[in-house]
């Protein structure tokens, strides 16, 4: 592992910490964007990767762009949650388990153009790289709040 990944999986697990501990009070905005945290299963671990990640509200629902940040391959949280898409979320001080769906078309388009209304970034994002980077819904299963 190169000294990048390190620091990001250093800044993303004290991020999660905190969050965590704070109910979400404190690490739930990064530069005026809301923030919630995403938990996968490892594809090949099966052990829970907790990720903090961008919330884009549309049409009630919470959703999270798979961006990695322009790069062209898309997050390991991403292909984590295509292999098993039930997963966990904190939403400030509000948990529960999910079913995570890739959008597409015209409803992925929709939810990406307010994503780029939040942060300016994810325009960026999607120059820097040739893939489309994927847009998910984070459907909360009924009786899973906690």
């Amino acid at each position: 592992m190169d000294l990048r990944s390190k620091l990001v999986r250093l800044f993303t697990g004290a991020h999660a910490g905190v969050y965590r501990l704070t109910d979400g009070r404190l690490g739930a905005d990064m530069n005026g964007a809301d923030v919630l945290l995403l938990t996968t299963r490892g594809r090949r671990s099966s052990k829970p990767r907790t990720t903090p990640l961008m919330r884009v509200e549309h049409d009630g629902d919470p959703h999270v762009i798979a961006s990695n940040g322009g790069a062209d391959t898309h997050p390991a949280w991403f292909f984590n949650l295509i292999a098993e898409p039930r997963v966990g979320v904190q939403d400030g001080d509000r948990r529960f388990v999910a079913r995570a769906v890739v959008l597409d078309g015209a409803e992925r388009d929709a939810v990406y153009a307010s994503a780029i209304d939040t942060m300016d970034e994810f325009g960026e994002y999607q120059r820097a790289t040739e893939r489309l980077i994927p847009v998910i819904r984070l459907e909360p299963l009924p009786g899973t709040d906690r």
